[in-house]
């Protein structure tokens, strides 16, 4: 029997879908958790444009389903992508996908919905990815204002780190648990001392973010390795690498690092 891996986060670990115009729905069986398929029974619960609340939500619903049905969950792996904290608001509510596409003057979610529906949903395919972006571009303007004169102060620091930690905590439930951190947001890398302390044993949290791979990446369109090709952001081969260091965790327990990449 294959071992089950529970696996959560944003585009950088759905496989699915994607809003970027050069998708290609059968490119995304190259991405890193699809492939995970092949050796394990994988549970994705990723979705793109997620925020590391919405992420923590599915956690905490996961496990919460897990004890009404009786499920032993500490036989399995969870491998935990922590998002955005500051750029996806959930100002619209957790309803699927909403957070994190505030548009343009919305008062309030039913408003939002009505013009999701009305200027989106019902738009032909390139049209609707387009419409889809500028909305998306709109959203994140405002989120920057926000950030400016909000989110950055000592009260976001440890909101963030108390969400974090508590998502490594909650790995104590599962086999072992695999924490990668999506972004360097400030609260991460000048506070991350206060997680290491009381973090479980069987939880890891990797010494790479994301971003840093991403960073180091070619980002030329047109070329088959290029981030902008795949849906997850990573090149192919950033992609196996990924790959590769998730199957020698779950595996043979190696940790991964960074001089592993």
């Amino acid at each position: 029997m294959k071992k089950v891996v529970y696996i959560f986060g944003d585009s950088f670990a759905d496989d699915r879908y994607h809003h970027d115009s050069g998708y290609i729905r059968e490119e995304n069986k190259l991405l890193w958790s699809y492939r995970l398929r092949d050796s394990y029974s994988v549970i994705n619960q990723a979705a793109w444009g997620s925020s590391a609340l919405r992420c923590y939500s599915k956690l905490l619903g996961t496990i919460d389903y897990a004890k009404n049905k009786n499920i032993d969950l500490k036989n399995n792996i969870c491998i935990f992508l922590f998002g955005a904290t500051q750029s996806r608001i959930p100002l619209s509510g957790l309803d699927e996908n909403y957070e994190f596409l505030l548009p343009e003057l919305a008062k309030d979610k039913i408003s939002f919905i009505k013009n999701l529906d009305t200027s989106i949903l019902k738009q032909p395919g390139m049209e609707k990815i387009n419409q889809f972006s500028q909305m998306h571009d709109k959203y994140h303007k405002f989120a920057q204002k926000y950030i400016d004169e909000i989110m950055f102060n000592p009260i976001h620091a440890y909101y963030g780190l108390s969400m974090f930690h508590s998502v490594a905590l909650l790995g104590s439930v599962f086999e072992k648990m695999l924490l990668i951190p999506i972004f360097n947001e400030p609260w991460y890398t000048e506070k991350k001392y206060l997680i290491d302390i009381h973090t479980p044993n069987n939880v890891t949290i990797t010494d790479f973010t994301m971003m840093d791979i991403v960073t180091s990446q070619p980002d030329a369109p047109g070329d088959k390795h290029s981030r902008k090709q795949t849906a997850n952001h990573l090149t192919l081969d950033n992609n196996q690498r990924i790959l590769e260091l998730i199957t020698s965790y779950i595996d043979d327990n190696i940790i991964p690092s960074k001089n592993l990449l």
